[in-house]
Protein backbone atom coordinates (compact mmCIF):
# COMPACT_ATOMS: atom_id res chain seq x y z
CA UNK A 1 0.00 0.00 0.00
CA UNK A 2 1.30 3.64 -0.78
CA UNK A 3 2.68 5.36 2.05
CA UNK A 4 4.80 8.30 2.06
CA UNK A 5 8.91 7.60 2.81
CA UNK A 6 9.23 9.73 6.20
CA UNK A 7 8.44 8.93 8.68
CA UNK A 8 7.43 5.44 8.09
CA UNK A 9 10.82 4.30 6.37
CA UNK A 10 13.40 6.62 7.87
CA UNK A 11 14.76 3.70 9.19
CA UNK A 12 15.28 2.01 6.45
CA UNK A 13 18.59 1.70 4.10
CA UNK A 14 17.65 2.81 0.68
CA UNK A 15 19.05 2.96 -3.08
CA UNK A 16 17.41 4.78 -5.75
CA UNK A 17 18.24 4.63 -9.31
CA UNK A 18 17.59 3.59 -12.99
CA UNK A 19 18.30 0.29 -12.33
CA UNK A 20 16.61 -0.95 -8.87
CA UNK A 21 13.76 -2.20 -10.68
CA UNK A 22 15.49 -4.71 -12.25
CA UNK A 23 15.91 -5.84 -8.18
CA UNK A 24 12.63 -6.51 -7.54
CA UNK A 25 11.29 -8.30 -10.71
CA UNK A 26 7.86 -9.08 -9.10
CA UNK A 27 7.26 -5.42 -8.69
CA UNK A 28 8.51 -4.59 -12.42
CA UNK A 29 5.97 -7.15 -13.74
CA UNK A 30 3.26 -5.69 -12.18
CA UNK A 31 4.26 -2.15 -12.93
CA UNK A 32 4.57 -3.21 -16.77
CA UNK A 33 1.17 -4.62 -16.36
CA UNK A 34 -0.53 -1.63 -15.36
CA UNK A 35 1.36 0.70 -17.90
CA UNK A 36 0.28 -1.53 -20.57
CA UNK A 37 -3.20 -1.38 -19.73
CA UNK A 38 -3.62 2.28 -19.80
CA UNK A 39 -3.54 2.92 -23.51
CA UNK A 40 -6.64 0.21 -23.81
CA UNK A 41 -8.28 2.61 -20.84
CA UNK A 42 -7.36 5.45 -23.24
CA UNK A 43 -8.98 4.10 -26.14
CA UNK A 44 -12.17 3.33 -24.73
CA UNK A 45 -12.71 7.18 -23.22
CA UNK A 46 -11.96 7.81 -27.07
CA UNK A 47 -14.93 5.40 -27.89
CA UNK A 48 -16.90 7.19 -25.28
CA UNK A 49 -16.34 10.39 -26.52
CA UNK A 50 -17.96 8.95 -30.21
CA UNK A 51 -21.06 7.36 -28.69
CA UNK A 52 -21.31 10.72 -26.64
CA UNK A 53 -21.35 12.31 -29.91
CA UNK A 54 -23.80 9.78 -31.02
CA UNK A 55 -21.39 9.37 -34.04
CA UNK A 56 -18.86 6.56 -35.01
CA UNK A 57 -17.06 8.99 -37.58
CA UNK A 58 -13.60 8.29 -37.63
CA UNK A 59 -13.12 12.54 -37.83
CA UNK A 60 -14.51 12.76 -34.70
CA UNK A 61 -12.38 10.35 -33.07
CA UNK A 62 -9.35 11.97 -35.21
CA UNK A 63 -10.40 15.36 -33.23
CA UNK A 64 -10.50 13.61 -29.99
CA UNK A 65 -7.28 12.59 -30.59
CA UNK A 66 -5.52 15.67 -31.04
CA UNK A 67 -6.54 17.10 -27.46
CA UNK A 68 -3.73 14.51 -25.98
CA UNK A 69 -3.66 16.52 -22.72
CA UNK A 70 -6.54 15.08 -20.38
CA UNK A 71 -7.94 18.10 -19.20
CA UNK A 72 -8.45 19.13 -23.17
CA UNK A 73 -10.23 16.01 -23.65
CA UNK A 74 -12.12 15.93 -20.02
CA UNK A 75 -13.20 19.42 -21.46
CA UNK A 76 -14.64 17.74 -24.97
CA UNK A 77 -15.94 15.05 -23.28
CA UNK A 78 -17.79 17.17 -20.60
CA UNK A 79 -19.38 19.12 -23.57
CA UNK A 80 -20.72 16.13 -25.36
CA UNK A 81 -22.35 14.61 -22.13
CA UNK A 82 -23.72 17.80 -20.74
CA UNK A 83 -25.43 18.20 -24.17
CA UNK A 84 -26.59 14.19 -24.33
CA UNK A 85 -26.67 13.18 -20.72
CA UNK A 86 -28.92 13.80 -17.88
CA UNK A 87 -30.27 12.45 -14.36
CA UNK A 88 -28.40 8.63 -13.49
CA UNK A 89 -26.16 9.43 -16.90
CA UNK A 90 -24.35 12.42 -15.69
CA UNK A 91 -23.62 11.11 -12.47
CA UNK A 92 -22.43 7.55 -13.64
CA UNK A 93 -20.36 9.73 -16.27
CA UNK A 94 -18.65 12.06 -13.60
CA UNK A 95 -18.01 8.87 -11.20
CA UNK A 96 -16.11 7.36 -14.33
CA UNK A 97 -14.69 10.70 -15.41
CA UNK A 98 -13.18 11.15 -11.64
CA UNK A 99 -12.28 7.48 -11.39
CA UNK A 100 -10.40 7.75 -14.77
CA UNK A 101 -8.11 11.11 -13.50
CA UNK A 102 -7.20 9.40 -10.16
CA UNK A 103 -5.86 6.19 -11.94
CA UNK A 104 -4.24 8.26 -14.74
CA UNK A 105 -2.23 9.88 -12.16
CA UNK A 106 -0.95 6.80 -10.57
CA UNK A 107 -0.94 5.38 -13.66
CA UNK A 108 1.71 8.14 -14.83
CA UNK A 109 3.62 8.05 -10.91
CA UNK A 110 4.46 4.41 -12.19
CA UNK A 111 5.22 4.87 -15.77
CA UNK A 112 7.10 8.08 -15.38
CA UNK A 113 8.39 7.48 -11.34
CA UNK A 114 12.03 7.11 -9.98
CA UNK A 115 12.35 3.71 -8.05
CA UNK A 116 14.45 2.71 -5.25
CA UNK A 117 14.50 -0.14 -3.15
CA UNK A 118 15.64 -1.22 0.63
CA UNK A 119 18.15 -4.00 0.69
CA UNK A 120 17.27 -5.19 3.82
CA UNK A 121 13.52 -5.15 2.78
CA UNK A 122 12.62 -7.45 -0.59
CA UNK A 123 9.24 -6.68 0.28
CA UNK A 124 9.57 -2.72 -0.13
CA UNK A 125 9.90 -0.25 -3.55
CA UNK A 126 10.06 3.32 -3.26
CA UNK A 127 8.19 5.52 -6.06
CA UNK A 128 9.99 9.24 -6.13
CA UNK A 129 7.84 11.55 -8.06
CA UNK A 130 10.64 13.24 -10.41
CA UNK A 131 9.71 16.47 -9.20
CA UNK A 132 10.86 15.26 -5.81
CA UNK A 133 13.74 13.47 -7.02
CA UNK A 134 14.89 16.24 -8.64
CA UNK A 135 15.13 18.26 -5.77
CA UNK A 136 16.21 15.57 -3.19
CA UNK A 137 19.23 14.94 -5.61
CA UNK A 138 20.18 18.39 -6.10
CA UNK A 139 19.88 19.31 -2.39
CA UNK A 140 22.17 15.47 -1.75
CA UNK A 141 24.87 16.98 -4.45
CA UNK A 142 25.48 20.57 -2.67
CA UNK A 143 26.07 18.68 0.44
CA UNK A 144 28.38 16.02 -0.61
CA UNK A 145 30.17 18.56 -2.55
CA UNK A 146 30.41 20.51 0.91
CA UNK A 147 31.48 17.30 3.27
CA UNK A 148 28.16 17.47 4.64
CA UNK A 149 26.17 14.52 2.80
CA UNK A 150 25.59 12.59 6.34
CA UNK A 151 23.46 15.54 8.09
CA UNK A 152 21.14 15.45 4.96
CA UNK A 153 17.11 15.63 6.47
CA UNK A 154 14.76 16.04 3.35
CA UNK A 155 10.62 16.96 4.32
CA UNK A 156 8.18 16.88 1.89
Amino acid sequence: MPQPYLPTFSSKRYSVGFQAIRERPAFAEIIGRCVSIWSYVDNEIGGLFGILLGTDSEAAHRVFLVLRRWTHQREALDAAAGAKLSGNEMALYQALVKDYKSLETQCNDLAHGCFGICPDDDSLLFLIKVEHHVIWQAILYQNILKGLYRQIIIKY
